[in-house]
This record gives structure tokens, sequence and C-alpha cells, in this order.
């Protein structure tokens, strides 16, 4: 496991979420993404940093979003900004059942990129 030193300067959440009583980087970090750069960065760091990464299918709804979240307990989400709708949902829903949401972190747009401007001549 990856030693994380704490300082003065460290969030109080990177503490009471991500690191043990012995200083090890203790994470679930979960990713709701399509195949994108971010994901395969994520499919690199979340490891390397000492976390475990849990990949959510992007076919599935909310509900079933959130009984991954809740079973894996992860502390962080990734989210692609265009999967922002079913992740919102299923936080929706653990907020409902009166258990702690992950952080969530959007992914925006890969370089500027949206729906209505990305073709195959921007590739």
């Amino acid at each position: 496991m990856t030693k994380f030193p704490l300082t003065s300067e460290t969030p109080d959440y990177i503490d009471q979420y991500f690191i043990s009583n012995d200083g090890e980087l203790r994470a679930q970090v979960a990713s709701l993404t399509a195949n994108i750069p971010a994901m395969q960065e994520l499919h690199f760091g979340v490891p390397t940093a000492g976390a475990v990464l849990c990949t959510l299918n992007t076919r599935h709804a909310s509900a079933m979003i959130s009984v991954l979240l809740q079973h894996s307990d992860a502390k962080i989400i990734f989210v692609d900004y265009q999967l922002l709708h079913i992740a919102q949902g299923a936080l929706d829903i653990l907020a409902g059942k009166n258990m702690k949401s992950p952080i969530l972190v959007l992914i925006s747009e890969f370089d500027n990129l949206s729906p209505a401007n990305a073709t195959s001549e921007r590739f």
C-alpha cells in the first residue's frame, strides 16, 4: 500500500475518507465513464495511488448504480459529463436511504468537444 504523508495542509476529508490509522491509503474509487482517455488514466492512476477502482457499466440505470456504489463502498465517483443524470439519480437514491454519498468528480468535455461539434473531421 502507498503511504500517504499527512500534513497540516491535508484537507480533512482526505483523512476522513482515505487514510487509515497507520497512514495507508484505503479508498475505493468508482467510475461511470465511456471509453474516453480519462477512463484509461483512472485504470492506471487509481491503483498506482493504492486505491481500488470499481468501473460501473454505463448501461445500468440509476437504481443499479446506487446498489453497486453501496456494495463497493466507493468514497469517490468519477462521472463522464454525458452520464451525470444517471449518477445524480443514484446519489439521490443513496441520500433517500440516509447513506453517505461518495464525492462526485465530474469529467468535463474532452478537448472542448461536445455532441454538437464532435464530427469525424475533428478526429
